[in-house]
C-alpha cells in the first residue's frame, strides 16, 4: 500500500496539474495533415452549353441577344482521419449581352419602370396640398364670380395669383425631392403670404396692376392647350417657353387698348379663375393635373422617376380640362350680363364728375370774363 504522506503528495500534484491545465487558454488550430493522409475524389458531370448568337432567329426586339451558360455540377468527397465530408455544389450562371447598331434604346427600362397608362408621379394628399387646395378653390371661385365688377378685388387677386405662381415655379426649380410634409407646408406658406403681401400693395396702383389679370389668363390658356395631349402639346423646352410667353404677352396686350380692355378682362379673368379653382379641386381629387403642369415645365429632372418620357392624359385630367371650359363659359356669361350695369354706373359717375367739374370751373370762368 502507498503511505499516507505519499498519497497526499500525489493528490496535490494532480490538483496542481489540473489547475495549470485550466489556467492556460485553449486555442484551436487548423489541422494540417499531409497530402497523403487525405483522399479527394471529384466527379464532374458536363452539361451542354446552349448559346443564342445575334444572327439567329431567336432574338429580342431592339437588337438584343441572350447567351445562357450552364456550368458543370461538381461533387467532391473529402476523407480525413476522423470524419468524412460530402459537398455537392451546383452553379449556374447567365450572361446578358446586348448588341445594338450604334445607340442603346431606353424603351426596355422605361417600360419596366413605369407601366403604360400609369402616372409617373402619383399624387399624394398631404397637409400642405390640403391648405393650398382650399385657398385656390375659395380664391379662384371669388376671382371668377367678382371679375371686373370690383377693381380692387380683381387687382388684388391678379397680383396675388401671379406672385404665388412665380414662387411655385422657383420652388420647383430649386427643390431636391423627396421633401417632408413640414417643408412642403413652409413652401405653401411662403407662396400664400408673399402673394397676399404684394396683393395688398397692388391696391394702391390699380391702374397699373389690374392688367395682370389678362396676362394671367393668357398663361392659363397656354397651359390648358399644352395639357390636352399626352406628354404635352410641344416637346422641346424652347418651343414650350415661346408658346407660353406668346400667350401671356398676347393676353396682356389686349388690356392696352380701351376698345378690347373690358372684354379681355371678362374673358381672361373667367378663364384664369376657372383654372385656379380646378387646380384647387385637383389637390383633393388627385387626378394629376398639377403634376402634369410640372412635367410640361420640365424645371426639375429629379421630380419624376427614371424613365418618365411621357405623361398620360387620364380620365380625371380630361374631366378637369372640360370643367375649366364650363366654369369659363358660366363666368363669362354672368360677367357679360352684369357688364351693362357696370357701363351705366361708369356713365353715371362720369356725368356726375363732369357736372362737378363744370360747377367748379363756372366761377373761375366768370372771373376770367370780368378781367
Amino acid at each position: 500500500m502507498i503511505p499516507r504522506p505519499a498519497l497526499t503528495k500525489a493528490l496535490l500534484c494532480l490538483l496542481f496539474a489540473l489547475q495549470l491545465a485550466a489556467a492556460f487558454r485553449i486555442d484551436l488550430h487548423r489541422r494540417q495533415d499531409d497530402q497523403s493522409s487525405s483522399l479527394i475524389t471529384t466527379g464532374t458531370e458536363s452539361i451542354p452549353t446552349q448559346t443564342r448568337q445575334p444572327g439567329s432567329d431567336q432574338t429580342n426586339s431592339g437588337g438584343t441577344s441572350v447567351a445562357e451558360t450552364n456550368a458543370p455540377k461538381t461533387t467532391a468527397f473529402k476523407t480525413g482521419d476522423d470524419a468524412t465530408t460530402d459537398t455537392a455544389t451546383a452553379t449556374t450562371s447567365s450572361e446578358l449581352s446586348v448588341s445594338t447598331n450604334g445607340t442603346l434604346s431606353d424603351d426596355v427600362f422605361q417600360n419596366v419602370t413605369i407601366p403604360a397608362g400609369e402616372l409617373p408621379l402619383a399624387p399624394v394628399l398631404t397637409p400642405g396640398w390640403g391648405v393650398a387646395g382650399a385657398f385656390m378653390l375659395i380664391a379662384g371661385g371669388a376671382y371668377t364670380l367678382v371679375g371686373i365688377r370690383n377693381r380692387t378685388v380683381h387687382a388684388f387677386l391678379s397680383v396675388a395669383f401671379s406672385t404665388a405662381l412665380g414662387i411655385a415655379v422657383l420652388i420647383i426649380y430649386v427643390m431636391n425631392p423627396p421633401i417632408s410634409n413640414a417643408l412642403q407646408g413652409g413652401y405653401v406658406a411662403a407662396a400664400i403670404l408673399s402673394g397676399c403681401a404684394l396683393g395688398v400693395g397692388s391696391i394702391f396702383f390699380k391702374d397699373l396692376t389690374e392688367g395682370l389679370g389678362c396676362a394671367l389668363g393668357g398663361f392659363c390658356v397656354s397651359m390648358w392647350l399644352l395639357t390636352l395631349v399626352p406628354g404635352g402639346l410641344l416637346t422641346t423646352v424652347a418651343s414650350k417657353a415661346a408658346f407660353i410667353a406668346s400667350f401671356t404677352v398676347a393676353g396682356g396686350a389686349f388690356y392696352v387698348s380701351h376698345y378690347t380692355r373690358d372684354w379681355a378682362l371678362i374673358s381672361m379673368i373667367s378663364f384664369a379663375g376657372g383654372t385656379i379653382a380646378v387646380l384647387g379641386i385637383d389637390c383633393f381629387s388627385r387626378a394629376g393635373l398639377k403634376e402634369f403642369w410640372a412635367y410640361v415645365w420640365g424645371l426639375n429632372k429629379n421630380l419624376f422617376p427614371l424613365g418618365a418620357d411621357t405623361y398620360p392624359v387620364t380620365k380625371g385630367i380630361r374631366v378637369q380640362s372640360a370643367a375649366i371650359v364650363i366654369i369659363f363659359a358660366l363666368s363669362a356669361s354672368f360677367l357679360k350680363s352684369s357688364f351693362g350695369e357696370l357701363l351705366e354706373k361708369r356713365e353715371y359717375s362720369g356725368r356726375q364728375n363732369g357736372q362737378r367739374n363744370s360747377e367748379i370751373w363756372k366761377p373761375r370762368k366768370r372771373m376770367l370774363d370780368v378781367k
